[in-house]
């Protein structure tokens, strides 16, 4: 005699049904089962021993240098015809379309990730390329970066600060472009830990000075736009807890770094936005002040809706206060 196994389960599925009907209404048990999923899921998850490889080490889509860029200092780039831009032909500030980047899966394909840039893309090579680290106490070239280092290779998702502006917009009009949702990817970063790095530079770990002042290491990418270098810097205390896992990025989706996405090296920060994540990484330093830089005080902040301006007392207090930082996403 045959059994039927997925009848016997189908029974078996309603019947629970239906006790629990007794008890809670049909929302309800959606919600229970959710809760009981999420909880199974989690009991089941494996540690990422950051040694795995990405699953997406391939374009999905063909890159090639676009006509739209022709006449811009970017006409040596190839990039994907799936990139919508959203601030002209230059610089590059642009998104997948959703339909082909849900389509791609949850590991973002790298000429699917969305593109933040502020001006022209530098050209890096990376046999010349240094890393400056404490004002010249530790200087990197590339190679000794990814040979004297232990590095780590882990799933990262990254968002623009601006992801779905579009729809603020259309409510009130901010200062920002329209971002729509795919200012947002999941993609492998592998490099060493920033921390390592400082420790090698003589950076002793203590989130303040002997005068009780927070310490502050800052970044800067090797970038020319509008409104001077690209500079931003995070609380030293953050970068030295290893379990933070920021990193000093030179492969995405195992293979080195596009020129869009900071090649040779970028700086990689789990749970931050991408405008702390800079690009073209070039000098790292230790501070007791925070960073003054234009893109680290009036970029990426999220300000109460009366402050409409960047001027005014308002503007400068808010502009300049911890709370409206932005940095983790």
């Amino acid at each position: 005699m045959l059994i039927d196994e997925d009848s016997d389960g189908d029974e078996k599925q309603t019947n629970e049904y239906e006790k629990l009907l007794e008890r809670y209404t049909p929302q309800e048990i959606a919600l229970l089962r959710t809760l009981q999923h999420e909880k199974d899921y989690r009991t089941h998850l494996q540690l990422n021993d950051g040694k795995c490889k990405s699953p997406q080490t391939h374009n999905q889509t063909q890159i090639s240098i676009d006509e739209q860029d022709q006449f811009s200092p970017d006409n040596w780039l190839p990039r994907s015809e799936h990139l919508i831009r959203l601030t002209g032909k230059h610089p590059l500030n642009a998104e997948a379309d959703l339909t082909t980047l849900f389509a791609a899966g949850l590991i973002t394909p790298n000429e699917l990730h969305y593109v933040r840039n502020h001006g022209a893309v530098p050209r890096i090579l990376w046999e010349l390329h240094e890393l400056d680290v404490e004002n010249g106490a530790l200087v990197l070239s590339m190679d000794d970066l990814k040979n004297n280092f232990e590095a780590i290779n882990i799933p990262v998702s990254l968002a623009c600060d601006g992801n779905r502006r579009k729809e603020l917009n259309m409510i009130k009009k901010s200062k920002g472009f329209n971002w729509g949702g795919g200012a947002t990817g999941c993609v492998y970063w592998k490099g060493p830990l920033l921390r390592d790095v400082l420790l090698a530079a003589g950076v002793r770990p203590g989130a303040h000075t002997g005068e009780g002042k927070q310490r502050w290491v800052n970044f800067q990418g090797a970038d020319e736009p509008s409104e001077g270098k690209y500079e931003t810097c995070i609380p030293l205390q953050y970068a030295m807890d290893p379990t933070n896992d920021v990193l000093l990025a030179y492969e995405m989706n195992d293979v080195p770094l596009p020129p869009d996405h900071g090649y040779p090296v970028r700086l990689m920060i789990p749970g931050y936005v991408g405008g702390r994540c800079v690009k073209w990484l070039r000098k790292i330093w230790v501070s007791d002040e925070e960073n003054m830089s234009h893109y680290h005080i009036w970029d990426n902040r999220v300000l109460p809706s009366f402050v409409t301006e960047k001027d005014g007392e308002f503007a400068t207090a808010m502009f300049n206060h911890p709370d409206t930082a932005c940095t983790c996403s």
